[in-house]
């Protein structure tokens, strides 16, 4: 609950003053001596993930110990932990304290071991949460499978994850390990190891006025980086490759990175920049934007005004490993 988590708020409202903050206090939870309300994790949260679930579940989830949340404020919970009321979004900033010396991933990998778990199913939706765990280095301790919804994407996916969440806490270890391998469908949701959407999956969008807050959650630090985007028609979202290619680059490039995406999203395919050319090959889907020594490749999707970002890097290296 430090300055920098009281200054930052939504819509220019400071966080300290939101309505669920006011009562906030260093309780137990906080290494305090305060009283403060406390409810249980599963009960006090009311977005629409935890709105879909049934009496049933809520009480399976404060009973079991095989649920953990993801949380701005608590960082990882179990879903019957007591907790405060509140309001902390995962903004950069936040994510930074989380992502730092793998904090989340260490503390999920060691749960993992201790409890003896077999498989792990993502309900994350949100790529800023599902960011925060290295999901490479917890499946070394345990199978991980991670559900995306046909129909949505982001937060607006998490109604229909409460759904596969409820029919997920009826399956034994067994049959969760093997979900992946048959290709499982739950409603309009299925399940996959890959940590990237499917092909033809809604994926989070984000304006080019994001470009700097989307970006900076790639970097150690902040970077003073400010741009002005206007009003691109065009929107972005980022694979994975690419978000591990601008964090390896670190604060020095940043400013860089983003200038690139915000010119790319106002004329993605313009002949006119000297700097865009279609890349040969790759059936004609891939484009490439020169920054100096580097190149950016991405993919202009027309039919819905969505640019998939793919790689950022040197020109000798950056087209290795493109789809075909």
């Amino acid at each position: 609950m430090g300055e920098g988590w009281r200054r930052h708020g939504l819509a220019g409202v400071r966080l300290a003053d939101h309505p669920h903050n006011r009562a906030l206090a260093r309780g137990p939870d906080f290494g305090g001596t305060r009283r403060v309300e406390f409810m249980p994790a599963v009960d006090r949260y009311r977005g629409r993930f935890f709105l879909t679930l049934d009496a049933d579940s809520r009480q399976r989830c404060k009973a079991e110990r095989r649920t953990l949340v993801l949380s701005g404020l608590y960082g990882m919970l179990l879903a019957g932990e007591p907790i405060q009321l509140y309001s902390c979004p995962l903004t950069p900033d936040v994510a930074e304290i989380w992502q730092a010396d793998s904090l989340l991933t260490d503390m999920l990998c060691g749960y993992v071991q201790r409890n003896g778990i077999a498989c792990v199913v993502d309900l994350t939706a949100m790529e800023a949460y599902r960011r925060l765990i290295d999901w490479q280095t917890v499946g070394t301790h345990a199978g991980v499978i991670h559900c995306f919804d046909t129909a949505a994407a982001g937060e607006y996916a998490l109604t229909s994850f409460g759904g596969v969440f409820q029919q997920l806490l009826s399956m034994d270890a067994e049959e969760l390990f093997v979900l992946e391998g048959e290709g499982r469908r739950i409603g309009t949701c299925s399940l996959h190891a890959n940590p990237e959407p499917p092909s033809g999956y809604p994926r989070e969008v984000w304006q080019p006025h994001q470009a700097e807050e989307v970006l900076r959650g790639a970097l150690p630090g902040p970077s003073g980086s400010s741009v002005d985007a206007g009003k691109g028609l065009w929107v972005f979202d980022m694979g994975s490759r690419f978000y591990a290619d601008v964090k390896s680059r670190g604060r020095r490039d940043f400013g860089t990175i983003v200038r690139a995406v915000v010119e790319i999203c106002r004329a993605p395919t313009s002949r006119r920049n000297p700097g865009v050319r279609r890349l040969e090959g790759h059936g004609g889907r891939l484009w490439r934007y020169r920054v100096g020594e580097d190149r950016l490749v991405y993919e202009p999707d027309g039919a819905r005004g969505v640019i998939r970002l793919l790689r950022f890097g040197s020109r000798g290296d950056v087209y290795k490993g493109l789809p075909p």
